[in-house]
């Protein structure tokens, strides 16, 4: 075999392993873009649902949370637990967004009157404040969501 031949027979086989690599790189790459638009959709998906969850139980149950709100529109007074239980809601509804799972204006549309009336109630508020002093962190997603609905009032 001459030179000539040889180096077309390399310069084949390179080309067929530069191939082979472009092959392999865009069958990776087109793996990844795939992998990351499943992720990012079912992200979404997770927030829809999250929030339709959060949003039918603080306004269509016939649960605890609506036995608390009656109790709010007749200002009759709340037992420890049911202040603990909507402050556990609101906390949870602020840490959702606080981890960018809700929508800030659908939240604000949906449930932000609601959420900024608690943080100004006097009996949430001084639970509230009485907690945070002991530590810091108790409600501060509800604080941190309150303070931001109300600011945008």
């Amino acid at each position: 075999m001459g030179n000539k031949e040889k180096s077309v027979s390399t310069r084949g086989l390179r080309t067929a392993v530069l191939a082979t690599l472009s092959f392999v790189a865009g069958a990776i790459l087109t793996s990844y873009i795939d992998l990351r638009f499943h992720q990012a959709e079912a992200r979404d998906e997770f927030r829809i649902n999250s929030f339709d969850r959060m949003s039918n139980e603080f306004l269509f149950d016939q649960g605890e949370l609506r036995a608390i709100r009656a109790k709010l529109t007749n200002n009759q007074p709340l037992t420890e637990v049911e202040i603990k239980d909507y402050l556990a809601f609101f906390e949870g509804v602020g840490l959702y967004y606080d981890q960018k799972m809700i929508d800030y204006q659908l939240l604000k549309v949906m449930m932000g009157p609601a959420i900024v009336e608690c943080y100004e109630n006097k009996t949430f508020r001084t639970y509230v404040d009485a907690m945070r002093k002991q530590d810091s962190s108790y409600y501060s997603y509800f604080v941190e969501v309150a303070t931001q609905l109300e600011k945008d009032r």
